[in-house]
């Protein structure tokens, strides 16, 4: 059974980190990783804030650390070059223009039969509440009338006399 290696977490800065920046007085090489160290930055975070910046803040920022360094590599060479060789070292943000944009929720698609099926279902029970309606109301009005039919009634006439002929022919 082989072992499987997985890559250790911010080990995408590695080369970024362990570049070679200078030679030091004493003869050893100075690192990126130690210049960041000895700025009280955690190397590894801010190797990840570098690569989410725009090329042209992380060049600034390295520009500015590497000349706080006493006699270091703005003392010798081409600070510029070196702070572009840094940059190249850096892993590239997969799409640079996110960052640039806020960010923002997504819907899940609506199926057109799913609307229409909604749809359908508010019409049928707005149809339902009004033909309700009308039907209360229709049914008020009978009772309404029947009621008023009952009390114009003569009150004389008692329920055990015969009815009342209809002088009509």
């Amino acid at each position: 059974m082989t072992a499987i290696h997985h890559p250790t977490p911010g080990s995408e800065f590695d080369e970024f980190l362990y570049a070679s920046i200078a030679e030091e007085h004493n003869g050893t090489l100075l690192s990126m990783l130690s210049v960041l160290a000895r700025s009280n930055l955690d190397p590894w975070d801010e190797a990840a804030r570098l690569a989410e910046l725009p090329r042209a803040a992380a060049r600034q920022f390295l520009s500015t650390l590497l000349v706080a360094i006493p006699e270091g590599p703005s003392a010798r060479g081409d600070p510029e070059a070196l702070v572009e060789r840094l940059i190249a070292l850096l892993p590239m943000r997969a799409a640079p223009t996110d960052q640039l944009r806020p960010t923002q929720p997504q819907l899940p698609p609506v199926n057109s039969r799913a609307r229409t099926i909604a749809w359908a279902f508010y019409i049928a029970a707005i149809l339902f509440m009004a033909i309700s309606q009308w039907l209360a109301g229709h049914s008020d009005l009978h009772t309404n009338r029947a009621s008023a039919a009952a009390t114009t009634t003569p009150a004389t006439a008692s329920p055990d006399a015969p009815a009342a002929k209809s002088l009509r022919p």
